[in-house]
């Protein structure tokens, strides 16, 4: 068998990468690739142990943990692996930086903050009524599960379309041009789920404009993990609403929509409503004022701040 020489070596290599690496396409089809691979392996395991994973989004804690759980895994391993074929850290793809409790704590209040302001627009505008049926001992184990579930729900989405392939995109094509493919890509992946309307979809590119620029500003994925979590689990168990049109079993109050769909969100829930749109736009205001106003390590510069001395580090931290 012949040995390949090394200009034919040198043509095959530049059919994969350049001198920054592997090309952009191969290297999120592998993400991809990687991802998908190691969800089926825990797929069949889970099969094989008659625990299936719910082919459709689960609406209870305990499915919702399961599912979650095994998808975070598989991401953040070809987040491992993509790491370590780009010679860097998983931790470099927004788990760095300095204040990363400060920001997931700011970003928690910010999520459960604006969505209390959105329901209480829509009951303003009449655009929904909430009621409250009574609760009992079992809703606070119910909404520290649904805490953890949604937890894992925006890591999981969160490290998905803002972690490892933003950044790649943003070092490739620039921060605006990761921030608006990956926001697309975010709103065709809720395509799917029941109930979604055309505003719901405006809405969710919207939101992922925002994290976006999140990520972006603070350099990681912290305040954008803590505000999609609390936003979800706002919607979905305090008021007890739809979410992206899915509505989960277990939750403190309950949400009616009313009036009219583009008002009221209709089937896709408050996040639906045209009213999240002008909210969010403050919210990416708030970021870009308040939230990234102390010196962070930015997207560009998250590999800098890895590398920078101990106590440089805890410097920027303060």
């Amino acid at each position: 068998m012949a040995i390949p020489t090394t200009a034919a070596r040198s043509r095959l290599r530049a059919i994969f990468r350049d001198s920054d690496g592997l090309y952009t396409s191969w290297s999120v089809l592998l993400f991809m690739v990687v991802t998908a691979a190691v969800l089926a392996v825990i797929g069949h395991v889970a099969f094989m142990l008659h625990h299936p994973l719910p082919m459709r989004l689960a609406m209870t804690p305990g499915r919702l943990i399961f599912t979650e759980s095994a998808l975070v895994f598989s991401v953040l391993i070809a987040t491992v692996a993509m790491g370590r074929i780009e010679h860097r850290s998983w931790l470099d793809y927004g788990w760095r930086g300095p204040g990363r409790a400060g920001l997931f704590g700011h970003g928690v209040l910010a999520g459960c903050v604006l969505m209390a302001l959105l329901m209480g627009a829509l009951v303003v505008t009449h655009g929904a009524r909430i009621h409250y049926d009574g609760g009992n001992g079992s809703l606070l184990a119910s909404g520290a599960a649904w805490v953890l579930g949604f937890a894992l729900v925006a890591l999981t989405e969160e490290t998905v379309f803002r972690g490892y392939l933003f950044f790649l995109l943003a070092k490739r094509g620039g921060p605006r041009f990761a921030a608006i493919t990956m926001s697309l890509a975010f709103g065709i992946a809720h395509l799917g789920n029941h109930g979604e309307n055309v505003a719901g979809i405006l809405q969710v590119i919207a939101f992922s404009l925002v994290m976006c620029l999140s990520v972006w500003r603070t350099g990681s994925l912290w305040w954008a993990w803590g505000f999609h979590a609390a936003w979800d689990w706002s919607e979905s168990f305090l008021f007890g609403a739809a979410d992206s049109g899915n509505v989960m079993e277990g939750h403190l109050l309950t949400t009616y929509s009313v009036g009219p769909t583009w008002l009221s969100g209709g089937s896709a829930g408050p996040e639906g409503s045209l009213i999240a749109l002008p909210l969010l736009a403050l919210m990416a205001v708030w970021i870009t004022s308040v939230v990234s106003k102390k010196p962070r390590a930015r997207v560009r510069d998250a590999a800098t701040y890895r590398d920078m001395p101990a106590q440089d580090q805890a410097g920027l931290n303060g």
